[in-house]
């Protein structure tokens, strides 16, 4: 999930930001439709994957994995661990879709941009 998530929250929370600098005050944005559209997919896919975490399914050992890499948990022992923790995981996963399908909804056209209505305020 982290090479799904990772880049669009970073493409959906990079969009807007402010920076004071000496010569004054610099604020980013979307400024076109296009922009605003590659932000909203990215939102999206955000709330997608958090669906998909939400989907209950087993983690199985790919057929030619003979044994899982140094660090990473084994896949019996992530479903037993997401099973026992259920309640806590949707939580999370919850929490991922919320935050993003808020983003989604409250992304302005570039016509009528007000950046408050990105970080939802």
């Amino acid at each position: 999930m982290r090479p799904m998530i990772s880049p669009a929250s970073r493409a959906v929370f990079g969009a807007v930001s402010s920076e004071v600098t000496p010569n004054g005050t610099v604020e980013k944005f979307p400024k076109t439709e296009t922009e605003w559209a590659a932000v909203r997919r990215q939102a999206l896919t955000m709330v997608e994957g958090a669906n998909i975490l939400l989907t209950p399914r087993p983690f199985a050992v790919p057929p030619n994995a003979h044994k899982h890499n140094e660090g990473e948990l084994a896949p019996t022992e992530i479903e037993a661990r997401v099973s026992k923790e259920r309640p806590a995981w949707n939580k999370l996963a919850n929490f991922i879709a919320e935050g993003s399908s808020n983003k989604v909804t409250g992304l302005p056209s570039a016509a009528g941009c007000c950046c408050s209505y990105f970080i939802g305020e």
